[in-house]
């Protein structure tokens, strides 16, 4: 696999996901977390990391 993201639950427990891209673990957070917010974390191809919270399985842009 390409990348490795951290899942944070609310309880701070946390696990290492593997995948391919964003959309492949977000599928597989949406089949695990249905109904709980996590946070994930990661570092995309051009070495930024990203912090992202994941709300019951669903990612929404924040527009500023």
């Amino acid at each position: 696999m390409k990348f490795e993201y951290k899942i944070i639950k609310a309880d701070k427990s946390s696990e290492i996901l593997r995948a391919m891209s964003f959309k492949k673990v977000l599928k597989q957070i949406a089949l695990k977390y249905q109904n709980e917010t996590v946070n994930l974390e990661y570092t995309n191809k051009k070495g930024n990391f990203q912090n992202k919270t994941i709300i019951n399985g669903k990612y929404e842009k924040k527009n500023n």
